[in-house]
């Protein structure tokens, strides 16, 4: 019986310890903001964005609006990041000189890359960019 007991006990600290360890790795939130993007300008000869409604892709070679487009995804600050749950879909899409990593803007206010979800510390960081780029 007593060897049940701490069978029994072990086993619970091993799933509540599992448990919490997965839920602190699911989100990070932090009363600072990180820096996702740190793009160097003089390296970017070409951006592919794709609007996500409907499909169609814009190709930006002016260095003027790459300028525009790398100031703007330098300046992104997060607070939150997200575990990638499964989403009905994005915004649009920013490749940076044909990297095989997208960049996928969900909404005005988040970014998803490499498995997760970043939420920009300004709500709706991506409202203008969204209207000027994917009208």
């Amino acid at each position: 019986m007593i060897k049940k007991i701490i069978i029994f006990s072990i086993v619970a600290i091993v799933l509540i310890g599992g448990y919490f360890l997965i839920c602190s790795k699911n989100t990070e939130d932090s009363t600072e903001e990180s820096t996702l993007f740190n793009y160097d300008i003089d390296q970017i000869e070409e951006i592919e964005l794709q609007n996500g409604d409907t499909g169609k892709l814009v190709l930006v070679t002016d260095k003027d609006e790459i300028t525009e487009i790398i100031g703007a995804l330098n300046s992104f600050r997060y607070k939150t990041k997200t575990s990638k749950e499964p989403t009905d879909g994005w915004s649009f899409s920013i490749t940076v000189n044909e990297e095989t990593t997208r960049i996928y803007v969900n909404n005005d206010s988040t970014v998803e890359m490499d498995d997760f979800i970043y939420t920009s510390s300004t709500d709706g960081y991506f409202k203008e960019f969204i209207e000027k780029w994917m009208p």
